[in-house]
């Protein structure tokens, strides 16, 4: 996805803060500064969070996004990689669990009559 980048730019203050408060700098991918002014490039926005968040959302990163305005970049936090995303996977059926013996009883336990064939999937 891309080179990913942290404490690039961190002021030492800052720096210390986020190491003394238990913190952890996410980084972030895409290019390496989110304000541009003039002849000035700085890297203002950034994601931190503490080890209870990271672990559990170990696959997150940060992105800094195109400029959509004069000077400013977005930056977008994504809880999981794209590719791993469930939900643009197609749900496939394999006719082998039908045979298993335990596939009928699954299905009652989990399948919501009320529910709508995606819903369910």
């Amino acid at each position: 996805m891309g080179e990913v980048a942290s404490d690039q730019g961190t002021n030492k203050p800052f720096s210390d803060f986020i190491h003394i408060a238990g913190l952890t700098d996410l980084g972030y991918q895409g290019p390496p500064y989110t304000l541009s002014r003039g002849n000035s490039k700085q890297w203002l926005d950034r994601c931190i969070a503490n080890s209870s968040w990271v672990d559990q959302f170990p696959e997150s990163y940060v992105k800094h996004l195109e400029r959509i305005g004069l000077d400013h970049r977005p930056i977008l936090l994504r809880l999981e990689d794209e590719i791993k995303d469930k939900q643009n996977m197609p749900f496939r059926f394999l006719a082998a669990w039908h045979d298993h013996p335990q596939f009928k009883e699954l299905l009652n336990s989990t399948w919501k009559v009320d529910e709508t064939i995606t819903a369910n999937v």
